[in-house]
């Protein structure tokens, strides 16, 4: 006899728990079909094999509108949550995550996450040291050329390698490269001796100059090197760069999409202190890697299981003692189309609806900035004269409708200012093939360290979110020659410059900073935010 819950595919269905939560209600075959999200010809051809294997018997309704008649001979909620059950104790985390989706109960719904919580956290024994945590969404990439988003680009760096590394004081740290030697119009890199990519090959020369020679061929990174004129290996550990006019050329070698590494069977990997075991749309899990050449990470394996949206997020057992981490660290901004109709007078209009109700974005968003120590104009609401809108404010939104959005439209409707949103596709925005048409863009923004040149290439770099947008203003753009003239300990003062015009000019400007908070089993130690607003995996270490 076929098992009726588990059917003939021998699994369990989504669609007949989802079908059993509608017992109660009387609804067409059509209204069903929308609840579940599928066609109607699946559905009736779920119902037939549904009442073939003994679990329903239905009638469904003749005519338009009438109700269709489902009969369940099982608690289907029940039987399923007991099988969830059996594979709980022997199938892995990550084949189990998708039932935190289905349609339960609110009651056997917290029973799930409370078995799944068992699963998270922190497993030791004599072997290895495994910790499992969560996230929202899995990693957009783990090529370092196309690391664009934030928690891409933060696992990155436990994957691969840059030539060197800038802390939040400016202090230059020497990761791949052992030193630098800097001549007019060229820098020698010496590199490490015996460092290994994941793959037990040694890195030479040659690994760099092919990392750098795929980055001058990609579309995110060509523009990075419009001043390197030529690179080449001199020995197996020695790397010339010649460039002309590039006042940065220190710090841009410690860019995270300009990390090494190395292409084997479809694939890059690294010289980081983890090496990908697996990824796909459920999991990334991260392995040490024992012969990393720098300080080896204490916990053997990181597991990152993909969660729904409403599941809350945690570095580690949600049941053990948790502990908070706060930092504040990026930035929400609108950008100016260059063909938007809105005149400077209605701009400054809301520059200062949105600065004279910074609090409404949350009580967390207590500045808008974008460079650290940004000074704005503080334009008073009261002081100004109401302009007329007489056409809808477009904003181009990456990803979908949130709770910031929402913010934006409520406070600009108190004004009698209406709104109208176009969501991007967040996968179009990575790709940097959005289509922007509105007024405005709107998109989130972390600078990596050292800041002031994340600014520039904010700013001027193809590799930037906003560079369809920016680009086009053109006596911006000249402002370009005028950085590659000046020494990079004067940059600063230029960012000033150019955040200050942006922000007169309603070009560019923040609406809020973004406050990042990570919820923590208190056993890790060292648990620090870094500037992507994620964590360093390798400098953690567990307290017994």
């Amino acid at each position: 006899m076929i098992c009726p819950l588990l059917g003939r595919d021998n699994f369990l269905d989504k669609f007949l728990l989802h079908l059993y939560q509608l017992r109660h209600k009387s609804l067409s075959q059509k209204e069903i079909s929308e609840r579940l999200q599928i066609s109607q010809k699946q559905l009736a051809r779920k119902l037939k094999i549904w009442q073939s294997n003994g679990v329903i018997t239905y009638q469904s309704g003749k005519g338009r509108g009438n109700k269709t008649e489902i009969t369940f001979k099982e608690d289907i909620e029940k039987d399923y949550f007991k099988q969830f059950i059996k594979q709980f104790n022997h199938d892995k985390t990550e084949t189990l995550i998708p039932y935190l989706t289905w349609q339960w109960s609110p009651i056997i719904k917290q029973k799930v996450v409370s078995k799944l919580n068992e699963k998270l956290g922190i497993q030791s024994n004599k072997q290895q040291t495994k910790l499992t945590i969560t996230k929202r969404h899995r990693l957009y990439t783990i090529k370092p050329l196309e690391a664009l988003d934030a928690k891409s680009a933060s696992v990155a760096g436990s994957i691969y390698n840059r030539l060197i590394k800038i802390d939040e004081h400016g202090t230059i740290h020497y990761e791949l490269a052992h030193h630098i030697e800097q001549f007019e119009g060229y820098i020698i890199v010496y590199l490490r001796p015996n460092v290994y990519f994941h793959d037990g090959s040694i890195l030479t020369s040659d690994d760099v100059v092919h990392s750098f020679n795929q980055a001058k061929a990609h579309y995110n990174t060509r523009d990075l090197f419009e001043q390197i004129t030529d690179l080449y290996a001199i020995t197996p550990l020695q790397v010339k760069i010649c460039y002309q006019n590039c006042p940065h050329i220190i710090y841009l070698l410690s860019y995270v999409t300009l990390s090494i590494f190395k292409e084997t069977e479809n694939k890059m990997i690294g010289t980081g202190p983890y090496f990908i075991r697996q990824d796909n749309a459920n999991a990334t899990i991260l392995k040490r890697f024992d012969q990393y050449f720098g300080y080896s990470p204490f916990i053997d394996e990181i597991e990152m299981i993909h969660m729904p949206d409403d599941y809350q997020m945690i570095i580690g057992n949600p049941e053990s003692p948790l502990s908070k981490i706060k930092r504040t660290l990026g930035f929400y901004y609108l950008c100016k189309h260059p063909d938007s109709k809105l005149s400077l007078e209605q701009i400054h209009y809301l520059q200062a609806i949105f600065l004279k109700h910074l609090d409404a974005f949350g009580e967390s968003h207590h500045r808008a900035s974008i460079l650290y120590n940004s000074n704005y104009p503080n334009r008073n609401l009261d002081n100004l004269t109401v302009p007329k809108f007489n056409l809808p404010i477009r904003i181009d939104a990456a990803g979908k409708f949130n709770t910031s959005l929402e913010t934006i439209e409520t406070l600009l409707n108190c004004y009698n200012i209406q709104v109208e949103f176009n969501s991007i596709p967040f996968e179009h925005v990575m790709q940097r093939n959005a289509h922007l048409s509105g007024d405005f863009y709107y998109f989130g923004e972390f600078l990596d360290i050292p800041e002031t040149l994340s600014y520039y290439l904010f700013i001027f770099s193809q590799i930037s979110s906003i560079h369809p947008l920016i680009s086009r203003y053109k006596k911006l753009m000249a402002y370009k020659t005028q950085y590659l003239n000046t020494a990079f300990e004067n940059w600063p003062t230029l960012n000033q410059q150019i955040d200050h015009m942006l922000y007169d000019q309603g070009i560019l400007f923040p609406l809020f900073n973004k406050e990042v908070e990570l919820t923590y089993d208190a056993h890790l130690q060292n648990v620090i935010i870094n500037p992507m607003g994620f964590i360093n995996f390798h400098e953690l270490w567990l307290k017994k």
